[in-house]
């Protein structure tokens, strides 16, 4: 019994309180999705993406303080001495604010602050090798 035999034998047996399906209804528009804000270092941004960031700004309170957020955590993944200390800061004032995903993202970064601050004080980093294990993964999905 095919699907659609099967749908009309049920038919009748539906109870009252059940709505029978839509037909005829307008198809629904959807908004676009939103963009990411750019998350390099204010001096870096393209117009485009500065026009983006300063039109989300007077969005609302958490779309100010996440930009500024943002943007501060873009300066401090350059690579350079004393960045460690400044990483605490951050996260205490990230801390401060009412974003809830932002506080699961900093409370990830104390569990291992020690590899946080490796990570952003030490020019070492294993970006060639992510790229090639990206790459494989890419091509076994193909597969």
């Amino acid at each position: 019994m095919t699907g659609t035999a099967l749908h009309r034998q049920l038919e009748p047996a539906r109870p009252l309180h059940q709505p029978g399906p839509r037909r005829g209804r307008p198809a629904r528009t959807l908004a676009p999705a939103p963009r990411p804000l750019p998350a390099h270092p204010p001096d870096r941004l393209k117009d485009h993406q500065r026009e983006r960031v300063e039109a989300a700004r007077p969005a609302c309170h958490e779309m100010t303080a996440l930009a500024h957020l943002i943007h501060h955590l873009a300066v401090l993944l350059d690579p350079a001495h004393g960045t460690a200390t400044l990483l605490s800061t951050w996260i205490t004032s990230a801390q401060a604010e009412d974003l809830p995903r932002l506080h699961a993202f900093t409370r990830d970064l104390g569990k291992d602050r020690a590899a946080a601050g490796a990570a952003l004080t030490l020019p070492h980093h294993n970006g060639g090798t992510e790229g090639v294990n990206n790459k494989t993964k890419l091509v076994k999905r193909q597969m």
